[in-house]
């Protein structure tokens, strides 16, 4: 039922995605900074980023009006990549720097970059080097359940979830060679072993996100009836003027992650007691959407109550 719901023309596809991608401005989930030309994310359940979010806190016990802190506030520039563009010389290997390249190749630019100004006393010319720079091979998604971004090491784990996993004293005890890129310079494929890969796999099973993503909503490692459920209440939460109470993605994504960790197959099994405060206020609310789909107006009838919904009437 839920599916053919989803189907409908109505629904905005981006709620049918496993990874749900928010456009800045979207009309109910948008999440950009109030701040004009401001590129960094809002904190959840505010207007601005993080950043103007204390300045305006400031000001405004000053009087400032919020017209005025508008106009005057200098817009950021985000501190990380939102979404990392692929490396200038991988396509399919996700960029680590600013500067367009992914995290080998980093250390290859920063070791060659060092040994000429050694050898020649100045400095070497980025373009030139580039050119003559070979691609790593693509290594798929991050195994960690949840995580949507790409792997760029033999270990198939995101650069976030690489450093995660050493400080977490390497689970599974991963052994791979140090020098893999020389290994893949000459074309080999590259021995990964470990002394416990069931505790390896559980490890990328029990992980979280390795941090808040941006303008995104995971819906990964979900069983499929609690995905459809969350991707229905999301679209439905913002089809009408009634339903004005703010979501932020990072408290959806926390309902999410709180289904993951419970392995529940639908949000009617979700312990509620033992979620996140704001997860558990918006898992209560889609679970109150959800009762139109669930119950016909002769099943509400025998259970002894009246869903106004059905009849297009919602009491204050």
């Amino acid at each position: 039922m839920l599916t053919a719901l989803l189907a409908s023309p109505t629904v905005d596809p981006l709620f049918r995605e496993d990874v749900i991608v928010v456009p800045r401005d979207h009309s109910v989930y948008g999440w950009a900074c109030g701040v004009p030309a401001c590129e960094r994310p809002l904190a959840p359940h505010c207007d601005y980023c993080h950043t103007h979010d204390l300045q305006w806190l400031a000001q405004r016990k000053q009087g400032m009006s919020v017209t005025e802190f508008q106009r005057t506030a200098e817009p950021l520039k985000p501190k990380a990549w939102f979404t990392p563009p692929p490396c200038l010389i991988c396509p399919d290997v996700p960029a680590w720097t600013l500067d367009g390249l992914c995290y080998m190749h980093l250390h290859r630019w920063d070791h060659y970059r060092g040994y000429y100004r050694r050898l020649h006393g100045r400095e070497v010319d980025f373009d030139t080097w580039l050119r003559d720079q070979t691609p790593f091979p693509d290594f798929g998604q991050c195994l960690v359940e949840p995580c949507p971004e790409l792997a760029d090491n033999p270990l198939r784990l995101c650069r976030r979830h690489s450093t995660r996993y050493q400080k977490a004293g390497r689970p599974g005890g991963e052994a791979s060679p140090s020098n893999w890129s020389r290994w893949l310079d000459r074309g080999e494929s590259i021995p990964v072993e470990y002394a416990d890969k069931a505790g390896f796999d559980r490890w990328c099973r029990e992980t979280g996100l390795a941090n808040r993503m941006k303008g995104k909503v995971s819906l990964l490692g979900l069983r499929p009836l609690v995905k459809a459920e969350i991707q229905w209440a999301m679209f439905h939460h913002g089809s009408g003027p009634e339903e004005a109470s703010q979501w932020p993605l990072a408290w959806l994504q926390y309902v999410a992650d709180d289904c993951r960790i419970q392995r529940v197959n639908s949000l009617v099994d979700l312990d509620l007691n033992t979620c996140r405060a704001h997860a558990a206020t918006i898992a209560s609310l889609m679970l109150k959407y959800l009762r139109l789909v669930y119950f016909t107006r002769e099943d509400t009838k025998d259970a002894g109550f009246i869903e106004t919904d059905h009849f297009g009437v919602r009491f204050p």
